[in-house]
């Protein structure tokens, strides 16, 4: 086609050489320039434009002139510019050209190569598509089904259905879904069809489209399912019957319904093993007065059951004699034909058996009917198993419970025998300490008011020395006594409170060992009970003898403080700290009274303890004591005044 255009051109251009230039002449150049578009290369018509605008200017130089010359180069410049825009047109319309084709491939690439069969008619009926899955489902081809109806390709109940369809998406004007059932020749199958109307660029429809899938198999599977779920779910409340089942006597005759139900059958028997007998556990459809309550076990088909240990089944028990005892002892409207039995196993170990049984002769249980009997049975014998370890258990809980019980009143005791020892305890000291610093102290004072006065005798300078050295130690064991009866019970703790007296033993500690102690706490508001005060103090006396002997501390914070609803102590030091966890496990059997006696103070009323400590960074004790109502005043106690 390039040659042919090419040699059209060539001859116009001899044939424009040989004629005097006249206006339109370069309208000759159309005709091959229309002819490029049957050219594959989409660039052709513009480089056959590009040859005739040359062949256009040399025929202009070369031509004899009829008209002005003016003239005849604007009609020459007029028509190369009308040739440039038809090969722009011709590009584009290729370029069109090849997109609509390359959608229109891609299209019937997607509609045969998809699972779905996808067909369209006209407003009369005649199919204008029909993909390849629709081939494969009518055994029809597509050259044969384009341009024909319904009628035409299908019996008349098929086309019927396919017409009635069509309306329906018409009537409609959008899409319509249907699930049809197509009849066959030898089965009716069923067919998931959308139909919708397809429309014009004026929005008038002009045709119907269709999709639609065979979905019998998915059909016969979603029945299969259904009927599945349905028997599991069934089988789901018989299991949840039986693990929830407590006590199991109370719930058996549900959970034989249950079993009865799960199975189609007319009653239900379970039989528990006990020895050589097979006691009565629960039934369903049979009264259980008229069932026995203890049978051999090898009586009938339950020997054979348990000694095969899995479930069978007994199309009629009458060809079995030795069914017929059981049998024959139950009323004429009981008596059963068919029955199917299960062992109950835990671990292999039979625990009974469960039977079902029917008035009517069934067909032989499938497979899994049996397999299922069968963990239902396993299921019951677990439950059974289940109840004996919870009444084992529950038995066993009951004697601990009692244990618990004698000991929780022990610890009680021992608990109110402590706080009781530690009250008479503190009552000795507070006695202890008045009786030194009231008895003896004054004695003492006596003592050294009569030695003075004996120093100052005029006839006494031979006895001096010996009177001074007396007096030296008299004021010795008088503060000894003072110290002693301070430690045993300071009096302060009584008539000043607690603040006072943390402040001023914080004060003599740290004297006594060369500490700076730092006491950081106000007065409390209103005085607490007096256990919480002793406890209190107790706890912080023995943490500051503690700060003296093992800390080797420069500086100790002693912190009193109301936290919420109750009293917080803080005793805090810089020493060398220790692994409170290696102190738990390396402590010898006395080593840590101190921290047994703290934390037993503040247990006692309620109270907790809580140990901090790292090795070269010091120690924390913190102790919180239970706040009650404000405590009454406390009595007044006799001061422990040093008498002159």
């Amino acid at each position: 086609m390039i040659v042919v255009t090419l040699v059209i051109a060539g001859a116009f251009f001899v044939l424009d050489l040989k004629l005097p230039s006249g206006v339109g002449e370069w309208g000759f150049y159309l005709f091959p320039l229309l002819l490029t578009v049957r050219v594959r290369a989409a660039s052709y018509p513009f480089i056959f434009t590009g040859i005739c605008s040359v062949l256009l200017v040399v025929g202009f130089a070369c031509s004899p002139f009829l008209l002005p010359w003016r003239l005849l180069a604007l009609d020459r410049l007029v028509g190369i510019g009308a040739l440039w825009v038809t090969a722009g047109l011709l590009v584009q319309r290729r370029r069109t050209e090849q997109a609509l084709q390359l959608s229109e491939s891609r299209l019937r690439a997607i509609l045969d190569h998809s699972p779905l069969r996808i067909f369209a008619k006209d407003l009369r009926g005649r199919y204008i598509e029909f993909n390849r899955q629709c081939e494969i489902s009518h055994n029809q081809t597509r050259e044969k089904a384009l341009g024909r109806t319904d009628t035409e390709l299908f019996p008349k109940p098929v086309s019927d259905i396919f017409r009635i369809t069509d309306q329906k998406a018409l009537e409609a004007g959008g899409a319509v879904t249907t699930e049809l059932q197509i009849p066959r020749e030898n089965d009716v199958r069923t067919v998931l069809s959308i139909k919708f109307p397809l429309l014009d660029v004026d929005g008038k429809c002009n045709a119907i489209c269709g999709v639609s899938a065979d979905i019998t198999e998915l059909k016969q599977v979603e029945r299969a399912l259904r009927q599945s779920q349905e028997r599991l779910a069934l089988l789901a409340r018989v299991t949840g019957a039986v693990v929830g089942a407590r006590p199991l006597q109370e719930e058996g005759r549900k959970l034989a319904e249950h079993v009865r139900k799960a199975f189609g059958v007319d009653a239900c028997v379970i039989r528990i093993l006990e020895g050589e007998d097979l006691i009565l556990l629960a039934s369903a459809g049979i009264p259980e007065g008229q069932l026995q309550p203890r049978l051999p076990v090898g009586l009938g088909i339950a020997r054979e059951m348990m000694s095969a240990r899995k479930a069978m089944f007994m199309a009629d028990v009458r060809a079995h004699d030795s069914s017929a005892l059981c049998r024959n002892q139950l009323p004429e409207e009981h008596r059963y034909i068919s029955y199917a039995g299960a062992p109950l196993l835990v671990q292999d170990r039979v625990v009974g058996i469960l039977g079902i049984y029917s008035r009517v002769q069934l067909d032989p249980l499938p497979e899994t009917d049996l397999e299922h009997l069968q963990i239902v049975a396993n299921h019951i014998a677990v439950a059974i198993v289940n109840d004996m370890l919870f009444r084992e258990i529950e038995t066993q809980k009951n004697q601990m419970e009692e244990e618990v019980g004698v000991r929780k009143r022990m610890e009680e005791a021992l608990q109110t025998l402590s706080r009781r020892l530690l009250e008479l305890q503190e009552t000795e000291r507070r006695h202890l300490a008045r009786e030194l610093h009231d008895e003896i102290g004054q004695a003492l004072t006596a003592l050294k008011i009569n030695l003075q006065t004996v120093q100052r005798l005029d006839d006494a300078a031979a006895f001096v020395p010996r009177l001074v050295d007396s007096i030296r130690i008299v004021d010795r064991i008088l503060r000894q006594v003072r110290d002693l009866s301070l430690d045993l019970r300071p009096s302060m703790l009584d008539d000043l409170g607690l603040c006072a007296a943390l402040r001023w033993y914080a004060d003599q500690q740290g004297q006594r060992a060369g500490l700076r102690i730092q006491f950081a706490g106000g007065d409390l508001a209103e005085r607490v009970e007096t256990a919480v005060e002793t406890a209190c103090f107790r706890v912080a006396q023995e943490a500051l003898t503690n700060v003296v002997r093992h800390a080797r501390a420069s500086k100790v914070l002693v912190q009193l403080e109301i936290d919420g609803a109750a009293l917080h102590l803080a005793v805090c030091d810089d020493g060398v700290g220790f692994d409170p966890a290696q102190l738990h496990r390396r402590a010898e059997p006395g080593s840590r009274l101190g921290l047994l006696g703290m934390e037993e103070r503040a247990s006692l009323i309620g109270g907790r303890i809580e140990l901090k400590s790292t090795l070269r960074h010091g120690t924390e004790v913190h102790a919180w004591f239970p706040l009650a109502e404000a405590a009454p005043p406390h009595p007044e106690s006799p001061e422990l005044v040093e008498k002159p």
